[in-house]
């Protein structure tokens, strides 16, 4: 810390680290949101102790996804659970005619996936894009899967 000492002597630096610092702490809070809100949700189904809530946080990665950006497309391997933290995506189809069939939207505190690309590790048939500006949980496929064997494992052992 304190090789930065010299930085305080020119005002302009000390603003710019300050700017930063304050930037750092808003992103950090943002994020921090979209943990909240998902665990949240999984709260509404079954409810976590602060070990699992923690262990969750570190399993999921968030995303930030602008409007008609794709989160999966077709020809591409699902990898991802993703909940929706804020904005809208939908899933869909595209026939051999070109017409869009909507499979699915997703909504603030929804969850969408491929799920026979995700679990059968095949290509896609899927679109799924941003309606809207959204930022996504995601949690990739093999994180998934070493977390399942890990719950299996203790609860085989436990038992």
């Amino acid at each position: 810390m304190r090789k930065y000492f010299h930085l305080l002597k020119y005002p302009h630096n000390f603003c710019f680290l300050l700017s930063l610092s304050t930037l750092l702490v808003k992103a950090l809070d943002k994020q921090n949101t979209s943990i909240q809100k998902l665990i949240s949700n999984f709260n509404n189904y079954f409810p976590l102790n602060g070990k699992e809530c923690d262990e969750l946080t570190q399993r999921f990665t968030e995303r930030k996804i602008k409007r008609r950006q794709f989160s999966l497309q077709q020809g591409d391997v699902c990898r991802h659970f993703s909940f929706v933290v804020h904005g809208c995506l939908k899933m869909y189809a595209i026939d051999k005619k070109g017409k869009e069939h909507n499979i699915q939207f997703a909504a603030e505190n929804d969850w969408v996936a491929d799920l026979s690309s995700f679990y059968a590790e095949m290509p896609s048939q899927l679109y799924i894009e941003a309606v809207e500006p959204t930022t996504l949980c995601r949690l990739n496929m093999l994180i998934f899967y070493t977390y399942i064997r890990t719950i299996t494992n203790s609860t085989i052992i436990s038992g």
